[in-house]
């Protein structure tokens, strides 16, 4: 009885017949390859016409053949801008390695570039493209399966939650509807206890995670992606959106304008180079640090309770290092502070400097 065979493995095993100018038939590729005649005919005609490969019939051997060079998997399902696409994708997905599933993807992918012949694979394709790896914490493999499991079945899950505002674990229970992966980690979207709204989980910070039996229902007006769009740049588990402004000088102004840092953000330009950056966002803390990166270069505006944190925030660092003290891990360390200390502001060479050392893309 005649084997079972996908279309490309038939077809890849009539293409290495071919190959080796044996110069075979319907009866022999039959025989040879354990498949009906009818089937070879009709896979045989599929690679001439679908895929224009060159193959003849000589009737002096009573055989087919290629009557010019042909490469069968290459040419025939990927042109060369689809190789070079495959290859990019290997590239980008060097940012993520050591992400959940980075190894059974690429792997995914190296059986299918294995089979490009030629120069449609050639390795110098990799060199056209390099991707910058974004450091951030990983989450436990058990915890990301477990979720993704519960996702998938529509169970609740149970969990301590490490508030990345108080650094206190409480109990959660919640509807899990998406791992989403942001700029500084992986993030489960759930709805449930004790808020019933949408919020957003840092997987580093769940504790005990437990996939119950209790399947839940999902929440037909609950609009996913409306809400990740709504979210600022990097998501916490906060509260209620206001309006923020914050002020940067010329210096940043370009920096701030070449990206989309939420998407209904609005930016006024002033006279002097200096522009005005306004959105609706909920996590303080968390524009509080990404404001204080800029340094003399950003001001929050308003709200209020934003601007006193980062004044706070300002002041306990100046104690650290104000009039030549020294901090706790400077005393702990002994260490002296130097007397010719660095520039508390960058200038514009300072920027150059950090901009062509790659670390640019992490603090401003």
């Amino acid at each position: 009885m005649p084997q079972k065979r996908s279309v490309f493995e038939r077809l890849q095993l009539i293409d290495a017949k071919l190959r080796s100018k044996s110069y075979p038939n319907c009866q022999t590729l039959s025989a040879s390859l354990d498949m009906t005649p009818k089937t070879v005919q009709r896979d045989l005609n599929y690679m001439r016409f679908e895929l224009s490969a060159p193959i003849k019939y000589d009737s002096r051997r009573r055989g087919f053949y290629y009557e010019s060079d042909w490469t069968f998997f290459p040419n025939g399902y990927f042109n060369e801008q689809d190789t070079r696409s495959l290859l990019a994708a290997k590239s980008t997905l060097e940012r993520y390695r050591g992400e959940p599933y980075y190894k059974e993807i690429c792997g995914a992918l190296d059986k299918v570039l294995s089979n490009l012949k030629g120069s449609h694979s050639g390795q110098h394709l990799l060199d056209v493209y390099s991707f910058a790896r974004t450091p951030r914490g990983m989450p436990s493999r058990d915890c990301f399966e477990n979720l993704e499991r519960a996702i998938r079945g529509r169970l609740k899950v149970r969990f301590g939650y490490v508030s990345l505002r108080t650094g206190k674990a409480s109990e959660r229970l919640l509807d899990p509807y998406r791992l989403h992966l942001a700029e500084d980690g992986w993030y489960l979207i759930a709805i449930g206890e004790p808020n019933k709204g949408p919020r957003s989980f840092l997987l580093q910070n769940i504790r005990n995670l437990e996939v119950t039996r209790e399947a839940y229902r999902v929440d037909p007006e609950f609009n996913i992606e409306g809400y990740i769009d709504q979210r600022f740049f990097v998501f916490i588990d906060a509260g209620e959106k206001r309006p923020v402004r914050i002020w940067f000088s010329a210096r940043f102004s370009d920096y701030i304008q070449s990206r989309r840092w939420h998407p209904a953000q609005e930016i006024a330009a002033n006279s002097d180079g200096s522009i005005i950056l306004s959105m609706n966002v909920d996590a303080d803390d968390i524009v509080a640090c990404w404001v204080m990166q800029f340094g003399t270069g950003a001001e929050v505006l308003e709200p209020d309770g934003l601007r006193m944190l980062v004044v706070r925030e300002a002041e306990a660092i100046a104690g650290l290092y104000g009039d030549g003290g020294q901090g706790a891990a400077t005393q702990q360390r002994g260490v002296v502070p130097a007397e010719d200390s660095s520039k508390a502001v960058l200038d514009g060479d300072d920027m150059q400097r950090l901009k062509a050392q790659g670390a640019a893309s992490e603090l401003f």
